[in-house]
């Protein structure tokens, strides 16, 4: 009596699979090849259904190769925009002027030089800000440097240059002294 009901609960799970499995292909019927993941979803199933099926086992390596492909163009679309947008920044960086200033305080490290070459007293020099125009049509930026140093009394003054950048390799002319 007890080894009839598990025949009998065998039986209906049976007939279960056979009618899920009947639905998920009349399901399939309709599904275009081009809807991977729908595919794939209801092959995979089937193939819980079967699992010796090799057409279900064909279809659900086929699909999930799709599925693959699908994720890494998706991917190097991803890293191609990114790196498009990292191009831009630089690019926009660069007609900025800011790629020939230092990325510690903002100035341009040969302009410095040059200033702290003409002071009396060289260890005073304070850089106070550096301003730069975006590049000309010549391929130069204007740049404008403010710091402060001691003068010849003692006294701390604010001096001013104005200079002349190259874009291509940051080199710099001084214009204005002051």
């Amino acid at each position: 009596m007890f080894s009839g009901m598990i025949v009998f609960v065998v039986i209906s799970l049976n007939e279960a699979d056979k009618e899920r499995e009947a639905q998920l292909v009349a399901e399939l019927k309709t599904i275009p090849v081009a809807e991977f993941e729908e595919n794939f979803t209801r092959y995979s199933e089937l193939l819980e259904i079967s699992p010796d099926n090799r057409k279900y086992q064909q279809k659900v390596l086929f699909y999930s190769e799709k599925l693959k492909a699908v994720e890494r163009a998706k991917r190097i679309e991803r890293e191609d925009k990114a790196k498009a947008l990292a191009e831009q920044k630089e690019s926009e960086k660069k007609q900025k002027g800011f790629h020939c200033l230092s990325y510690y305080d903002g100035s341009h490290r040969s302009i410095v030089k040059y200033v702290e070459k003409n002071l009396r007293d060289p260890d005073s020099f304070e850089h106070i800000e550096t301003k730069i125009w975006p590049v000309t049509p010549k391929g130069e930026h204007q740049l404008m440097m403010r710091y402060r140093a001691k003068n010849g009394f003692g006294g701390m003054t604010i001096g001013k240059v104005v200079a002349t950048v190259k874009n291509s390799n940051c080199s710099a002319t001084i214009t204005l002294s002051e």
